[in-house]
């Protein structure tokens, strides 16, 4: 038995995300995800006119519960390599056990699946079909060696759950505006798979030869100059496509200047630049800058739509930032 078994179902579930999946910062992450992408497709619509309600609740507590039960499938996925390299984690130290998993995944399914079904039966396919897909990464990555050892065969196959939630946001877009699909929304859902991509290659590299042998780094593959950067050109590309899609130079007051706030990004992609090519014989973590990089991302992305939108409040009457 194990010694965590006293802590019940829900106290192995707080441990769980105490562990690996910190709420706030979760929480956070989801938020302004989630909001800042559906705030710019409001900003990229016409009129520009955002009304928050109940509803956005379910959007936000969506994509949150979505990435927690990913984080859960990855604990799966990723147990023989965690043993070696991350044996703290909660499947590999004992602190939950498969069943635990699979019934919480089963769980926040049925949660995230009854939410959606209250505002589209278009969004509860969405969400079915992205959740069902990262639960069928656990026997790909099982059977194809390729698939588990090559880390951008890897990266093919398991990104489309993450663009999977860009999605769910765009159709929750679609179904809350009426407004119409334009090529525009399309490119901002891409900036936003470009962000991720940057974070999440530049927070898995560094000089080879200072890594553990064994462990999953792009820069093994490609080498640290190879792997920062196509890192960069992803973070160059996202924010490239996002200022040209809001053109602050085409507008007036405040949202002239706050559409050129996420080249701010540029900062910790600068600041994990020079973190991994000045530090060659000793090793730096790289996640710190990545991680800085999406959230100012988000951020400024929000300001912007905040700044831009007038802002309604279902019941209430509108506000401008």
């Amino acid at each position: 038995m194990s010694a965590f078994s006293s802590l019940g179902f829900f106290g192995k579930l707080k441990a769980f995300t105490d562990n690996i999946f910190q709420l706030p910062l979760h929480v956070f992450f989801a938020g302004f995800w989630s909001l800042s992408l559906l705030g710019n497709l409001h900003v990229l619509s016409s009129p520009h006119q955002w009304t928050w309600q109940p509803s956005t609740l379910i959007l936000v507590g969506t994509v949150f519960l979505c990435l927690l039960s990913l984080r859960m499938v990855d604990e799966v996925k990723d147990y023989d390599y965690d043993r070696v390299f991350n044996p703290s984690r909660p499947l590999v130290s004992g602190l939950v056990n498969l069943g635990d998993i699979k019934i919480y995944c089963v769980l926040i399914a049925a949660v995230v699946l009854g939410m959606n079904s209250l505002l589209s039966l278009q969004l509860v396919w969405v969400l079915a079909i992205d959740l069902l897909y990262g639960l069928a990464q656990i026997p790909i990555e099982r059977h194809s060696k390729t698939v588990r050892d090559n880390l951008f065969v890897n990266l093919a196959v398991v990104y489309p759950v993450n663009i999977g939630l860009s999605l769910y946001t765009l159709v929750y877009f679609l179904g809350s505006s009426h407004a119409p699909l334009s090529t525009s929304h399309l490119w901002l859902v891409a900036a936003y798979a470009l962000a991720f991509l940057h974070f999440e290659i530049a927070r898995k590299s560094g000089w080879p030869a200072l890594s553990q042998p064994g462990e999953r780094l792009y820069s093994h593959w490609i080498g640290l100059p190879g792997s920062l950067a196509l890192s960069s050109a992803f973070g160059l590309a996202c924010l490239s496509i996002v200022v040209c899609l809001l053109e602050p130079w085409a507008h007036t007051g405040l949202s002239a200047w706050t559409g050129y706030l996420p080249l701010l990004a540029l900062l910790p992609m600068a600041w994990g630049l020079l973190r991994q090519t000045s530090q060659s014989t000793t090793r730096v973590a790289a996640r710190p800058p990545a991680v800085a990089f999406l959230f100012t991302f988000y951020l400024t992305l929000f300001i912007h739509a905040m700044a831009t939108c007038v802002i309604n409040f279902e019941g209430i009457a509108p506000w401008r930032f």
